[in-house]
């Protein structure tokens, strides 16, 4: 977790002071060697569509690929109390849960361990009242290649950090066991996932949800500083790809498969 420890500084000194949020990005990307960004695609027709408008999808939680997503352990009867004393004062803690059934937060005559099970399922379903796009501090990923680029048949996309530090793109936290349920806001919730998934250098913009009934939404992307091409790029998908480069003069790489390790080769592609 002690490698973890930036990226949970970060994020608290981005929402502790969203006036110097772009400022205090932009250093930590330098200071953590944080370029580009990407994002992989498969190479469909909305794929290349979004990608001459300037525009990714950000989605709600309950659509993304990880059932633990906004996960967090179970309370105990202890931290139950000392979370909602704090949060409301030091009254008696049976006037906190009068405050807490008067406000409709919980159901006053639920056992305490049936209230944490309601107000954790509560917490949970939160999820949805962000829309977060999610992308990579890595191009060279081979899983992530096969899971969101079509088996090494689409694309990446790549973007310069320093602009995208407008946008507020934070990183993910990865950890062994899941924080206690309320040692947490929902913000910093939205940053932490199963150590599992660490190869993919997760980083995402979060958007507030505001009632919208809207599953994804766009989200305006600078204009791309290179697209990479799957090894396995349909050739249909690389003439398009071509195509749209020389147009927004992009630069244009290949992926190679390397003959004497596991990793993947960029080859510049003159256009």
């Amino acid at each position: 977790m002690e490698d973890e420890r930036w990226k949970i500084e970060l994020i608290n000194e981005v929402f502790k002071n969203e006036k110097k949020a772009i400022e205090t990005l932009k250093q930590q990307y330098e200071e953590n060697s944080i370029k580009k960004f990407y994002k992989y695609r498969e190479g469909n027709e909305q794929d290349i569509k979004n990608l001459y408008n300037d525009v990714l999808y950000a989605s709600i939680g309950s659509k993304f690929n990880d059932p633990f997503e906004f996960h967090a352990t179970i309370a105990t009867k202890e931290s139950f109390e000392k979370f909602f004393t704090e949060k409301f004062g030091k009254e008696l803690y049976e006037e906190t849960i009068d405050i807490l059934s008067e406000k409709n937060v919980i159901n006053k005559n639920c056992s305490i361990d049936k209230l944490i099970e309601e107000l954790s399922s509560k917490k949970v379903s939160e999820k949805d009242d962000f829309y977060s796009l999610c992308l990579s501090s890595r191009k060279d990923s081979i899983l992530m290649w096969s899971h969101y680029s079509k088996n090494h048949e689409g694309f990446c996309i790549e973007y310069d950090s320093r602009q995208l530090a407008k946008k507020i793109a934070l990183p993910v936290i990865y950890e062994e066991i899941p924080e206690n349920l309320f040692n947490q806001d929902n913000i910093s919730l939205l940053f932490r996932k199963y150590k599992d998934w660490k190869y993919e250098n997760e980083w995402r913009i979060i958007e507030k949800r505001k009632g919208r009934a809207d599953e994804s939404i766009p989200i305006n992307m600078p204009k791309p500083s290179a697209i990479y091409l799957g090894c396995k790029v349909d050739s249909k998908l690389k003439c398009e790809l071509l195509l749209y480069c020389r147009e927004k003069n992009v630069q244009c790489y290949e992926a190679k498969i390397n003959n004497k390790s596991y990793e993947l080769n960029f080859k510049k592609i003159i256009l």
